[in-house]
């Protein structure tokens, strides 16, 4: 199996993720309102050291909840075979308002045949995309990604009654479950935390990356004008500074009154 998360924020939806720093209490205390699951991060341990995290969570859940399945699924692959839960339908009919609101969720992108197809699962957030492609395994995640998404784009069942599912068609899909704690032994030191469920509600994503401030050979920068410095004020369009002041004089600086001087 092969997992991962980006971590380029460019990419995560806005409002999904926070940026924290500070020790490991500092983090849970500032971060526990918007992401209340960061209380129970076992990954983030006590101590005085400061961090750097990166906190994602993201729901995708249906209008209608998908059946879970009476009889198991069996998983066949290459290490051996699994009966598993699974949610969806040995063959759906338009029996039910729930059924004709799950039949909506479905959208087939493609379908060669019973091994090869890509179906979007549609849920309540649509700026999202829930895509399962069964295709055969290649070399690596990033070729096969690569070519899912190629017919994700080209989608040549959009607009035909063949995105749709039909009746006495089957969607069935397993339960999915990783919880996974992923350590980094390079400088400077941290981990990730994944933690993702699809069920029959739907799909739920939780991430924790973060990265001790003070690996080997990290060096905190402390950045304190306490000698003397040059200052400029310029025109980002013009060649020459308008102002320049060498800060060597303690009468250009402010002394420190200390509360109780008032």
């Amino acid at each position: 199996m092969e997992e991962g998360l980006s971590g380029s924020a460019d990419v995560l939806p806005k409002g999904s993720f926070r940026l924290l720093t500070g020790s490991p209490d500092e983090i849970r205390r500032e971060g526990v309102a918007s992401f209340p699951s960061l209380a129970e991060s076992t990954a983030l341990q006590g101590g005085d050291e400061p961090w750097w995290c990166c906190h994602f969570q993201r729901s995708l859940p249906f209008l209608e909840a998908f059946e879970p399945l009476e009889e198991p699924l069996v998983f066949r692959s290459s290490k051996g075979e699994l009966n598993v839960d699974g949610f969806g339908d040995r063959r759906f009919e338009d029996d039910s308002v729930q059924q004709s609101l799950r039949k909506e969720q479905i959208t087939i992108i493609d379908f060669q045949s019973a091994d090869d197809f890509v179906v979007r699962l549609n849920t309540q957030v649509n700026e999202d995309e829930l895509i399962l492609a069964k295709v055969q395994p290649k070399l690596d995640l990033a070729s096969m990604l690569e070519g899912v998404m190629q017919r994700v784009r080209s989608n040549p069942l959009e607009g035909s009654e063949r995105s749709e599912i039909q009746e006495g068609e089957a969607l069935v899909v397993p339960m999915l479950t990783v919880n996974l704690v992923e350590w980094f032994s390079h400088t400077p030191p941290g981990f990730q935390t994944i933690r993702f469920r699809l069920d029959e509600k739907g799909a739920a994503l939780d991430s924790l990356l973060g990265y001790n401030c003070l690996g080997d050979d990290i060096v905190l920068r402390q950045m304190v004008f306490d000698k003397p410095f040059l200052l400029y004020l310029k025109s980002k369009t013009a060649k020459a500074p308008y102002f320049v002041l060498w800060v060597d004089n303690l009468e250009v600086l402010q002394p420190f009154a200390s509360k109780a001087e008032g």
